[in-house]
This record gives structure tokens, sequence and C-alpha cells, in this order.
């Protein structure tokens, strides 16, 4: 007889894996928590978490590195845990007195199960999302002309199993996105779908982010109108 705990851990796997592949299940929480926004200037990193203290708000995770055309940043996570958990993921620039300036932002999202980490390489800012077993991406962000951050790069892994007690395999996806160009490169196991594809959309930004696995997916389609994200979602 399959345990009560297999069930409650298998009711628990399908609601999540129905947030993760339903579009952005996250909600904004801009509305109910402090958070910071483009301009704000702190005397020092004491004063910046002074602000954010109030309703549970911490830096959770910090890097400083260089990004192109801006010099050295540092990037911080931010959690909250009232009214309810939260995550933001901002920039900072140090100014010359040692003051901070917040020179970008994600939105700020109510997220109990996803987690994220940041780090800067090669002149980009990467946002890493684990959000459950078999699902995690790489969210690459590089500054633009006009001065704004653009999701130019996904790397996205998505694996689902029979829901079955011996979990087996069904079929894994692995994406590469270009979203500058619209080039989307697959590798896959279990899925007979082509493993090329272009698309096309409207570009999108650091301050439109939201944690969802499938960013800017929704809107960048194929000529014949499929989706990226549904050729980047397991079948």
């Amino acid at each position: 007889m399959v345990s009560t705990r297999y069930w409650i851990n298998a009711a628990f796997f399908l609601l999540v894996s129905s947030l993760c592949l339903g579009g952005s299940a996250i909600v904004q929480a801009d509305d109910t928590v402090t958070t910071l926004k483009q301009g704000q200037v702190f005397t020092d990193m004491k004063a910046l978490e002074a602000f954010l203290a109030p309703d549970g708000g911490s830096v959770s995770g910090s890097t400083i590195g260089e990004l192109a055309g801006i010099g050295e940043v540092q990037a911080i996570s931010i959690s909250h845990t009232e009214p309810l958990m939260s995550l933001q993921i901002a920039l900072l620039t140090h100014d010359a007195n040692g003051s901070l300036r917040v020179i970008a932002q994600t939105m700020a999202v109510a997220s109990g199960y996803i987690e994220a980490a940041i780090r800067i390489e090669r002149g980009s800012l990467f946002i890493d999302l684990d959000a459950i077993k078999g699902a995690w991406g790489a969210y690459q962000f590089k500054q633009q002309a006009d001065g704004r951050f653009r999701l130019i790069g996904i790397k996205l892994h998505r694996a689902s199993d029979s829901g079955e007690p011996d979990h087996d395999l069904m079929a894994v996806v692995d994406t590469d996105f270009n979203l500058v160009t619209g080039k989307m490169l697959f590798k896959r196991e279990g899925d007979p779908r082509p493993l090329k594809a272009q698309v096309h959309g409207p570009a999108c930004y650091l301050d439109d982010f939201d944690f969802d696995l499938y960013a800017c997916s929704a809107t960048m389609k194929t000529s014949d109108g499929v989706a990226a994200e549904d050729l980047m979602n397991t079948p």
C-alpha cells in the first residue's frame, strides 16, 4: 500500500509543477513589502538594510563584478519574511563618497517555492533559478544603449516523470535561447519535437522580470504562432 506520506509529497509536487508550468504564478509584492527603486541612494549597506527591515526585509545574497558599459557594480538579492515571503534583485553602484545608488532592479514578487542566486560574468548579470526537482534556469541580462538591462539569454532545464511511485523519467528538454536573435536550440529526451526553432517578439527587461521560469517566452512566438514557452516545456 502506498504511504500517506507519499501522497502528500506527490500532491505537493503536482501543485508546484502546475504553478511552474502554467505561466507566471508569482504574485507581485510591490504594494505589500518595502522594495528598492531605481535612483534611490543610501549612505551605506547598513542604511539600505535599515530601510528594508520594518517588514522583515534583508539582503540575502551579494556579489560584485564588472558589467559592460558600467564598470564595477554590486548585485544583491533581497528576501522579505513579512507579510509574505518575497524576493527582489537589485544592482548598486558605489559613488565616490561611498554611498550606494540603485541603478536597476527586478520586480518584487511573492515566491515561496523558488530559489534565486546572482552572479556577474562576461559583463552580464546572471540570475539562476531553482524551482523544484527537474526545473532550473539561468537568465542573462546585459545593459543596452538606452541604459536598460535586457534579457538576452535563457538556459532552461525541464524534466518530467511518470508521477508513479517509481518516478520513471518521461521526458527532458534543455533549451538554449538567444532572445536577441530569437534562435532556440534544444536537447530532447523522450520528446520527438524539432531541435531548433526561430521565434520573434518584444524585448524583455530586468525591471519586468518576475522570476518565472519561462520569462519572456510567452510573448515570443514562431511564424505559425507557437509560443516559445511551449517549445521549452516537456510534452
